[in-house]
């Protein structure tokens, strides 16, 4: 009876939460021509960012209908995230680069505004989910 008394107060003090979802809009700007794929990885940690599909905690491949796709990513539990994506121009499934390794196609990240000489870390494309929708919009850019 004690052992009851005491779970019936535990669970009056600390009632059982379910997991919060939120959803995440996001919208790709800066599109120069209307064609191919965006290839999308989500992240919930440093681990692989931003660029390896195994440690990604969502993968998608969106057609480019327009120059200004919206992509929704809906059921995320509340955390921190962050997006990189890439204009699959060619539809190779892959980052065309070039001689020196870079980039010969767009890409972009979530708080990510432009290029500088070293790539962008998690950290610098944190972001929280924490209500029930997220809009962001995703600028893509080019090295050159």
């Amino acid at each position: 009876m004690i052992l009851n008394l005491v779970l019936a107060l535990h669970l009056l003090f600390h009632p059982i939460q379910e997991e919060r979802l939120g959803k995440l809009v996001l919208t790709i700007e800066n599109i120069e021509e209307a064609k191919g794929n965006i290839a999308l990885l989500l992240f919930q940690g440093k681990e692989g960012f931003p660029d390896n599909e195994t440690t990604a905690v969502r993968e998608m491949v969106v057609k480019i209908k327009d120059k200004r796709p919206v992509i929704i990513i809906d059921s995320l539990p509340y955390g921190s995230y962050a997006v990189s994506l890439m204009q699959d121009l060619n539809d190779n499934n892959k980052m065309d680069e070039n001689f020196f390794g870079l980039p010969e196609e767009p890409f972009g990240m979530s708080n990510v505004e432009t290029v500088g000489f070293f790539q962008p870390t998690f950290e610098d494309a944190k972001f929280d989910l924490n209500q029930e929708k997220l809009e962001m919009n995703i600028k893509l850019l080019t090295v050159f």
